[in-house]
């Protein structure tokens, strides 16, 4: 005989952001891609829970046991007059204790043709390059997000690839809760 569940309520906790790429504009909704940031209102297990939307389709979701509350989180630094060849910090973000943060992306750009190195803790993760086709790029991690753990730094470099001096930026989007 199979074990009984206890059923439980699935409620939206209003983390979930709307994405457009021409702009990198955020905005807050409902429903992203299919996904939603829960909180339940009983005790499960990771792996148990199945969220359908309103037509059945199945809908993929984080378990945050607690949580009651998100705070979005959005960085931005920039680093001017950076030398030829030379590699820089733009952004530097530490996940506060207690917290998990949902980093949605990181959009980089600048005036030259740059390489962007995305660390967490000191460990490279990502790079993009920028050209002169296209001197903006993102690190995207979708509408659910890359869970990064309390205490992880998360560390975005450039290094300016061209023969003169460049000014770059950076902007980190996320979620804490």
């Amino acid at each position: 005989m199979p074990e009984q569940k206890t059923p439980f309520n699935v409620e939206h906790t209003g983390l979930a952001y709307g994405y457009r790429d021409s702009d990198g504009y955020f905005w807050p909704i409902k429903e992203v891609d299919g996904a939603l940031l829960v909180k339940t209102t009983g005790t499960i297990q990771i792996g148990e829970v199945e969220v359908k939307n309103d037509v059945g389709h199945p809908l993929p979701c984080y378990i945050v046991p607690g949580s009651t509350s998100t705070e979005q989180v959005l960085e931005y630094d920039e680093a001017n007059s950076v030398a030829s060849g030379s590699e820089v910090d733009l952004i530097s973000y530490t996940v506060p204790g207690g917290k998990t943060l949902f980093l949605y992306s990181i959009k980089v750009s600048g005036d030259n043709v740059a390489d962007y190195f995305l660390k967490l803790n000191g460990n490279q993760k990502e790079k993009v390059r920028t050209h002169d086709g296209s001197l903006i790029e993102r690190f995207q991690y979708g509408s659910i997000g890359l869970k990064v753990d309390a205490g992880v730094v998360i560390l975005v470099k450039v290094k300016n690839h061209q023969n003169y001096v460049g000014n770059f930026e950076a902007t980190l989007f996320g979620a804490l809760v």
